[in-house]
């Protein structure tokens, strides 16, 4: 053996730290932006096929099917943030709630960190129904509110009358829901 240090100094430490230091540093702010951007489409692609399960069960079923956001998994909400749930259901009371007698079809949870969600329906309702023949009974607006106010990463779910579910980006400032 020959008497060499084997190991590293301490100078070769600290300079390994600082460097992945400052890596993480510039790297921070992107991971960020990714998560808000990946929590962005999550919210768009899991209601556009929650709506669209609401239509086609409204059709097959021969009954309006009710679709609305809730925390509690009973109780609808305009707002909404945390996690939040969407149920799909058969409201056979017609009290536009989750009821024992109601034929739930689906509830999928929705977890929002990084921003917040709004329905924005006809006459202010909390809910949204499709018709037996997949046309919207309330129609409106869903948009994902991202609380870093990043533009890209703004999402809305337009419902028409006729029951179709359409999304919008916005990269120009044109969804004016999320009003801070």
């Amino acid at each position: 053996m020959d008497g060499g240090a084997q190991g590293k100094t301490l100078l070769e430490l600290i300079a390994v730290l600082t460097i992945l230091s400052v890596l993480t540093t510039l790297a921070a702010p992107r991971l960020g932006a990714s998560r808000e951007s990946t929590e962005a489409q999550q919210f768009g692609h899991l209601l556009t096929r929650m709506l669209t399960l609401a239509r086609r069960t409204a059709v097959a079923s021969g009954e309006r099917t009710t679709l609305c956001l809730s925390a509690d998994q009973q109780h609808c909400s305009k707002n909404w943030s945390g996690t939040t749930s969407i149920l799909v259901f058969t409201d056979a009371n017609e009290n536009r709630q989750l009821d024992s007698g109601d034929t739930l079809h689906r509830a999928q949870q929705l977890q929002l960190t990084l921003g917040h969600g709004l329905w924005r329906g006809s006459l202010g309702r909390k809910y949204m129904r499709y018709r037996v023949d997949g046309s919207a009974v309330e129609f409106g607006r869903y948009s994902y509110c991202p609380f870093s106010q990043k533009r890209a990463n703004f999402r809305q779910i337009v419902i028409n009358h006729a029951g179709r579910a359409y999304t919008h980006y916005d990269d120009n400032g044109l969804i004016t829901d999320c009003a801070w």
